[in-house]
């Protein structure tokens, strides 16, 4: 038997993915970039400069403790599902809500992101969470 397969049209992709941006994405975040910038001076510094706000499915992967030099270290592995169309790069930080590089607090360290790389109507993002402060 032949079986002959379709693309599916760009307005019924794009209608998809809308409707996933409205309904599914829940949890607002914020990227954050660092951009090299001019000091003043003849060098140039890095800055954290806000890339983009948006809503996006935020799921705990997994939770580890290690004890080194008797302090305890944990490791916690997230995943992040947002819009396809939204640039990724790894190093790229993702805040909750509107807390930014400059307060103290949780963040998520991009570890991988398929941005680029995938046909698929989602992007799917690797995170390490991290605390600044005590």
């Amino acid at each position: 038997t032949w079986i002959h397969l379709m693309a599916i049209p760009q307005t019924l992709l794009q209608n998809i993915r809308t409707g996933l941006a409205n309904y599914t994405f829940t949890q607002p975040v914020t990227l954050w970039r660092t951009i090299p910038q001019r000091d003043g001076i003849g060098g140039v510094a890095m800055s954290w400069t806000k890339v983009a706000s948006f809503k996006g499915i935020l799921k705990n992967e997994s939770n580890s403790e290690q004890i080194i030099s008797e302090a305890i270290t944990q490791h916690c592995s997230w995943s992040l599902v947002c819009p396809v169309s939204l640039e990724v790069r790894q190093d790229d930080r993702i805040y909750l809500d509107e807390t930014t590089p400059y307060m103290l607090g949780m963040y998520f360290e991009v570890a991988a992101s398929d941005y680029g790389k995938t046909d698929a109507i989602v992007q799917n993002v690797d995170l390490i969470q991290h605390q600044t402060g005590a």
